[in-house]
C-alpha cells in the first residue's frame, strides 16, 4: 500500500466515529476554537498576574516590568524563530497532499510543520507552569487536547503537533533557567 493510501486510511479511521455523530464536524470545530481561545485568554491574564504580583509584594514599576519581561520575550522570540523555520520548511498540510475531507476547513497552503498553534499553547503552558503548577498542568492538558483536535481536524500531521509541542516545552524551559 502506498504512503498516500496509508495516510488516507489512517485519517478515515481516526475520524470515522466523529463523522457518524450528527454534529461531529461542528463539535471538532468548536473544540478547536475553544481550546485555542482558553490559552490565549490565559496568557495576558498570566502576564498581568506576574506584573501586579511583583508590585503587590513591594516591588517597583521597573521591577514589575523586569519580572514580566521573560514571560513576554521567551514566547515572543521563540515564536519568531519557529515561524521562520516553518516558512523555510513549508510542508504541505494533509488536506493538500491527500484525498481527505478535513473536519476543520482551512484555505491555508503549506506551513504545516511545526504546528504554531500547538507551539504557542505549549510555551504559554510553560509560562503558567513557572508561575502556578496547577494552572500550568491545566494549560498543558488544554494543549494536548488542541494538538489532538488539529490532527483529527485534518489541518496537521501527528508529527507537526508533536514537534510544535516539544519545541514549545523546550522554549518554555528557558524560563526555569533565567
Amino acid at each position: 500500500m502506498s504512503e498516500k493510501k496509508k495516510y488516507e486510511k489512517f485519517y478515515a479511521r481516526i475520524t470515522a466515529k466523529i463523522r457518524r455523530i450528527r454534529y461531529g464536524r461542528r463539535m471538532v470545530n468548536i473544540a478547536d476554537k475553544i481550546l485555542t481561545r482558553i490559552i490565549f485568554v490565559i496568557y495576558p491574564l498570566l502576564l498581568l498576574w506576574v506584573f501586579s504580583g511583583f508590585l503587590r509584594d513591594g516591588g517597583t514599576l521597573i521591577g514589575s516590568v523586569k519580572a514580566t519581561l521573560p514571560f513576554v520575550l521567551v514566547p515572543g522570540v521563540s515564536f519568531v524563530i519557529l515561524s521562520i523555520v516553518r516558512n523555510l520548511l513549508s510542508r504541505k498540510r494533509p488536506y493538500e497532499e491527500y484525498d481527505i475531507d478535513p473536519l476543520i476547513h482551512k484555505e491555508k497552503k503549506g506551513r504545516s510543520m511545526p504546528s504554531r498553534h500547538v507551539f504557542s499553547s505549549a510555551v504559554i503552558s510553560m509560562c503558567a507552569l513557572a508561575i502556578n503548577v496547577p494552572l500550568g498542568i491545566f494549560c498543558m492538558a488544554v494543549t494536548v487536547g488542541a494538538a489532538f483536535v488539529r490532527v483529527i481536524g485534518g489541518v496537521h500531521y501527528p508529527g507537526d503537533v508533536a514537534v510544535g509541542f516539544i519545541v514549545g516545552v523546550l522554549s518554555g524551559c528557558v524560563l526555569f533557567i533565567i
